[in-house]
């Protein structure tokens, strides 16, 4: 299926619940595939006003704010996602989800898990540098 038909499909499904935060989600990500990322942004955002839970929404979005070189509102972003985190494993902890059972397959799942936000990390600052070093360059030359 196309991406156009795919975009389609998915505001269907939204006209019909709009608190269908998958959707939404997978429309920006639509968006964001077709090099909208303008639009994949205000989507996420609309998202995460109504829906400040769904965590997978400040990943694409600090991704693609770094990616436009709004490297501070991309670091207000993984802020909030961090703190959404974090309230959400104190509420599973409270509840009494995995405090007495954390195995090694949990203690694996999260450290990999760690890792890959270790590894956006690096990577978002390598990109944030890279582009503080090229409006130098740029700078510079001019």
């Amino acid at each position: 299926m196309a991406n156009e038909q795919r975009i389609e499909k998915l505001k269907e499904l939204i006209a019909k619940d709009p608190t269908d935060s998958f959707s939404q989600y997978a429309l920006a990500l639509e968006y964001n595939g077709i090099n909208e990322p303008l639009t994949a942004i205000e989507i996420l955002e609309e998202l995460l006003k109504r829906d400040e839970n769904y965590l997978p929404a400040y990943q694409q979005l600090g991704q693609m704010l770094g990616k436009l070189n709004k490297t501070q509102e991309a670091k207000q972003i993984s802020k909030r996602a961090e703190a959404v985190a974090g309230s959400q494993k104190a509420a599973l902890a409270a509840s009494g989800v995995g405090s007495n059972s954390v195995t090694a397959a949990d203690i694996l799942t999260d450290t990999f898990d760690q890792s890959k936000l270790d590894d956006m990390a690096i990577r978002f600052n390598a990109d944030s540098k890279a582009a503080e070093y090229e409006n130098e360059a740029r700078n510079s030359i001019w």
